[in-house]
């Protein structure tokens, strides 16, 4: 496969992730009483992230001092893991009100989060080489895409957050989406989607 082609591939994953999964993932994640799948049969589905901040406000500041310092470590610290993942954003990419997709943890769930954490890595490397080391003043924020309500998280779709330098002259910067979990938040990927 060219560049060119894995490229557009990944793009249009990352869209289908980004915006809910589309059915036709769905279908690749919805397995009847299967082995592996999450939640284990009989146990509640975990509705919680592991960490997070305890508002987007707080989330972007810190999120904005890791950038400040270059330190790709500590802003990918502030993106949901895999755990977070498989158990809680996919299942949880439903409308509300409809049952939570069944995850198989062992084949389809880890193929899904390792091209939404490659491309949000090449992202976040981005925004570290444009905007890291540098003291740029938040002036706002936005989500371009708005806000959606999930079965069992709300995702704040495509941060822009509006920068002023030194001189005073304005920048955006443009990220990807912000999960909100039983009053947590993280971003779930660096993709400008």
């Amino acid at each position: 496969m060219t560049k060119t082609m894995r490229f557009l591939w990944l793009l249009a994953v990352a869209a289908a992730l980004s915006s809910g999964v589309g059915r036709g993932v769905e279908a690749a994640h919805t397995r009847a009483e299967a082995p592996g799948e999450s939640p284990a049969r009989g146990a509640p589905p975990r509705v919680a992230l592991a960490g997070g901040a305890a508002t987007v406000d707080q989330l972007v500041a810190d999120f904005l001092a890791a950038l400040r310092r270059g330190d790709s470590s500590a802003i990918e610290a502030l993106r949901i893991d895999r755990d977070d993942y498989l158990d809680v954003i996919l299942p949880g990419s439903v409308e509300r009100g409809e049952p939570l997709q069944r995850v198989d943890r062992d084949k389809a769930g880890p193929y899904w989060w390792q091209h939404l954490s490659e491309r949000s890595d090449l992202h976040r490397d981005a925004l570290v080489r444009d905007f890291g080391g540098r003291d740029l003043q938040l002036v706002r924020t936005r989500f371009a895409k708005g806000t959606k309500q999930f079965a069992n998280h709300v995702a704040y779709r495509r941060l822009v957050i509006e920068l002023r330098d030194a001189d005073g002259e304005t920048r955006d910067l443009q990220t990807g989406s912000i999960a909100e979990v039983d009053g947590r938040f993280k971003f779930i990927s660096f993709i400008r989607d």
